[in-house]
């Protein structure tokens, strides 16, 4: 069997109950009463359908919450990074907060600079 896609499954199903309605009198005259059954796979579709929508804005709410937190953060690290030449202009770069300041970008991009893991206990 192919391995079909959610989108796949669903426009499947949708045309199994259209199938189904079309032919439901036919089918019942040889002896197979698919109103149920007809009935549960609208249901189920249905269900499926909405979930799908909730789905999609979900994944609309979350990208535009990550994009707000992308901007967020730059605009938080470029203060930051803007803020280090002010203290390092007025100290002087030899200056230990200075230096210190300085060292704290390098050793956050460093592993070997942050020291050994601890281990959890």
């Amino acid at each position: 069997m192919a391995s079909l896609t959610e989108a796949q499954k669903r426009s499947f199903a949708r045309q199994m109950a259209e199938v189904m309605n079309s032919n439901k009198d036919e089918l019942k005259k040889q002896g197979l009463d698919i109103t149920a059954k007809l009935k549960l796979l609208q249901d189920r579709i249905n269900i499926a359908e909405k979930a799908e929508e909730g789905q999609l804005k979900a994944m609309a709410e979350l990208k535009a919450k990550t994009a707000a937190s992308v901007k967020a953060t730059k605009e938080a690290y470029e203060l930051s990074s803007s803020q280090v030449d002010a203290i390092v202009g007025s100290l002087g770069k030899n200056n230990p907060l200075s230096q210190k300041i300085r060292k704290m970008r390098e050793s956050m991009s460093k592993v070997a600079l942050r020291g050994r893991k601890k281990a959890a206990k």
